[in-house]
């Protein structure tokens, strides 16, 4: 009977630790893909990060050149208009040196037809 009893108890033993095998494999294969899916999930996300930062490298490098081709035309419109301010001041300059002449020649007019109408 003593037999029996420890023959009864090894046995429920061995079924335990076979069950308890069962579930720490169980477990380690659960914990095994959780960990791969964090991992792959981890994964994706870091390269939609570098993904998107290479999209924004690339804008970063079109509106770079945007500026500058945005500085160039500046530049040239400010030079441009310079120029056009310094048309305008030298036409200024001929138009009051042709007013100046003008009024000289209405005097040298005017005093010639007095010395006419003087006898």
């Amino acid at each position: 009977m003593l037999s029996s009893i420890i023959k009864e108890h090894n046995q429920k033993q061995q079924k335990v630790r076979e069950e308890n095998d069962k579930r720490r494999q169980q477990t380690k294969e659960s914990l095994q893909a959780v960990s791969n899916e964090l991992i792959n999930q981890t994964n994706s996300d870091v390269v939609k990060v570098f993904q998107n930062q290479q999209v924004i490298e690339n804008e970063a490098k079109h509106l770079h050149a945007q500026v500058e081709r945005f500085n160039k035309q500046t530049t040239q419109w400010i030079q441009t208009f310079q120029q056009l301010n310094q048309c305008l001041k030298e036409l200024g300059d001929v138009e009051n040196w042709a007013n100046h002449i003008n009024n000289d020649i209405k005097y040298i007019v005017n005093n010639i037809e007095k010395h006419k109408s003087t006898p």
